[in-house]
């Protein structure tokens, strides 16, 4: 940062308004060193706008500290996504596959990648999407991928978002059986409506978990 410094001093009047002349130094002295303003930085994610599911997801979103050059981060491709299998023994910056992140577009100070109506992975019906995931932003546009990191995972069949599909699952499907709408976390495939189907895929996915260490990483 810069070094600033402020001089102060006084001056009387009397009670006839006449002004004390200013004095050559001042009273006191007062030097701050200001730091520069930060840059843009990541803030935060939200999976699937609130769902507690991770079995289907479509939309990831990307908190900021500002809305000033987040199209810049669009226009150059200073967004990357990584995908790591659930049991992953090393899961280290830039050693993931790296996959498509969806369409992405500015919303004030976010940034919404929509990985369409197959979700992450691009195959709602199955478990191909699978993964632990990573979301990389050049937030200064150097060129290195060291300013900001997040953490997030896709498990069919996990309806509570726990990292492990058990009969915890299979009761939130249960519990919303015949509902339709969009994001309800027993809606497995991501359809709509949770239906047979949902019911088939909880239970034939039953024992898939992320990695226990994995946990610690994640950001939503």
């Amino acid at each position: 940062g810069q070094q600033h410094t402020y001089g102060f001093y006084s001056v009387g009047i009397d009670s006839r308004q006449n002004v004390e002349d200013a004095p050559e130094s001042a009273d006191s002295v007062l030097t701050r060193i200001f730091a520069e303003p930060a840059g843009l930085q990541a803030t935060g994610i939200d999976v699937q706008r609130g769902a507690n599911q991770r079995s289907f997801i479509r939309y990831l979103d990307i908190t900021f500290s500002n809305a000033a050059g987040l199209q810049s981060l669009l226009d150059n491709n200073r967004l990357r996504l990584e995908r790591f299998n659930l049991d992953a023994e090393s899961v280290a910056v830039g050693t993931g596959v790296v996959v498509p992140a969806g369409t992405a577009s500015v919303n004030g100070p976010s940034i919404t990648l929509d990985f369409g109506a197959q979700g992450v992975g691009g195959d709602r019906r199955s478990a191909s999407g699978n993964g632990f995931y990573r979301i990389s932003i050049d937030s200064d546009e150097d060129g290195n991928w060291d300013d900001q990191h997040f953490e997030f995972f896709r498990v069919f069949g996990d309806a509570d978002g726990s990292g492990i599909v058990d009969s915890l699952d299979q009761a939130v499907v249960n519990s919303q059986y015949g509902q339709r709408g969009a994001n309800l976390d027993g809606d497995i495939d991501g359809d709509q409506r949770v239906a047979i189907s949902d019911r088939l895929f909880a239970t034939r996915n039953v024992g898939v978990r992320l990695k226990e260490d994995l946990f610690d990483y994640l950001d939503d």
